[in-house]
């Protein structure tokens, strides 16, 4: 593999936040655009979370390739790694 051909750390930042962006999108799907979307995202996070914290429901980011995700788990749920050799 040539120099040219190999994906350089820019372009993995590159890809990631491209997937970040697009996860995002997919969440907010019909929020609106722009500064309405962000207002909607923000009154989330300032109104609604703290209610459903104090409900035992917890947040989970997603870390490596599933960064930019982020699951809302109810109480007494928790994240499976999908990884993890069964015992």
């Amino acid at each position: 593999m040539s120099d040219k051909e190999k994906p350089t750390l820019h372009d993995h930042e590159q890809r990631r936040l491209k997937r970040k962006q697009a996860l995002e999108a997919a969440v907010t799907a019909g929020c609106g655009y722009g500064k309405k979307k962000q207002r909607v995202i923000d009154e989330f996070y300032n109104v609604l979370w703290p209610h459903l914290e104090n409900g035992g429901w917890t947040m989970v980011r997603g870390k490596g390739n599933d960064e930019g995700s982020v699951n809302f788990l109810p109480p007494g749920v928790k994240m499976s790694n999908k990884y993890a050799k069964n015992k």
